[in-house]
């Protein structure tokens, strides 16, 4: 039913919309020579994820701790400060999906994309407390995005300034590269699913030819948010809900978790008896 439904809905958004991908990048393959570089951008991705996770449990129980007397003036104050930044600085605003064709195409300098990134993590932590229909997941591919670009030039800069017997030629698009592996490794991080999330970046992006960079990146992030002690945030949020509510959590322990697919790892059913006849 679920596969049916995927395909029916996607079958329909390519007649309405066309079968472009919904963020085209302009993207290159990259070499195997670049593939450690992947390996520590998504090390870095996992510790960002965990980061991400707890930060926003945090300002979610800071807010109503703090504004529960008042809990509308929290969000007189987000919107005041995200109009103050719609004019100082517009690329550290708005929804992801409009942000990241334009934050990879605008070639701004490395101190630039980290004020954006610092701005948008920010942002992020302080507008999802807010309690309106919202989302994390296009403002953690915009975060993602700028990680990945602010990589990519921190790899350029390094590969310029190898001696002249280890000098690698910077391949073109390295910051796109960097860009989308960034997406699908904070993805894979912060939800905790590296398979999702590689399939996910290459249909939206469509960067066929970045697999085994998204793959590497997704999947070292996963497993050093795991080696950390990170959780999926949906998880988290669920059992905040749920303690909210005066409902029992289901169990969190390591022991008490299923990371295998579905059936597997299950205790079979009880075998029906059969009476002699």
């Amino acid at each position: 039913a679920v596969i049916v439904a995927s395909a029916a809905s996607a079958y329909g958004m390519e007649m309405v919309g066309g079968t472009a991908p919904p963020l085209r990048l302009a993207t290159h393959e990259m070499p195997l020579a670049m593939m450690p570089a992947f390996l520590v951008l998504g090390v870095a991705l996992g510790a960002l994820g965990v980061v991400f996770n707890r930060t926003l449990v945090f300002a979610l129980d800071w807010r109503a701790r703090v504004f529960a007397p008042v809990p509308m003036l929290y969000a007189v104050l987000v919107g005041a400060g995200i109009g103050v930044l719609a004019f100082v600085l517009p690329l550290a605003i708005g929804g992801g999906e409009t942000l990241i064709p334009r934050i990879v195409q605008a070639n701004l300098p490395l101190h630039v994309l980290v004020v954006i990134a610092a701005v948008r993590f920010a942002g992020t932590m302080a507008s999802y407390p807010v309690n309106v229909p919202a989302g994390i997941f296009a403002p953690l591919l915009a975060i993602g995005t700028t990680v990945g670009l602010i990589a990519g030039a921190l790899a350029e800069r390094m590969l310029v300034e190898l001696p002249a017997s280890l000098s690698i030629q910077a391949p073109p698009l390295i910051g796109s590269a960097f860009a989308v592996a960034a997406m699908a490794g904070l993805f894979s991080a912060t939800i905790r699913a590296p398979l999702v999330g590689v399939v996910l970046l290459v249909e939206l992006t469509g960067a066929f030819e970045l697999i085994l960079p998204l793959m590497i990146t997704s999947v070292t992030a996963h497993a050093m948010a795991e080696a950390l002690g990170g959780r999926p945030i949906y998880e988290v949020l669920l059992e905040r809900t749920l303690r909210l509510a005066g409902k029992e959590p289901p169990p969190s322990s390591a022991a008490d978790r299923a990371y295998s697919p579905v059936g597997v790892g299950e205790s079979p059913p009880p075998t029906p008896s059969r009476e002699p006849r």
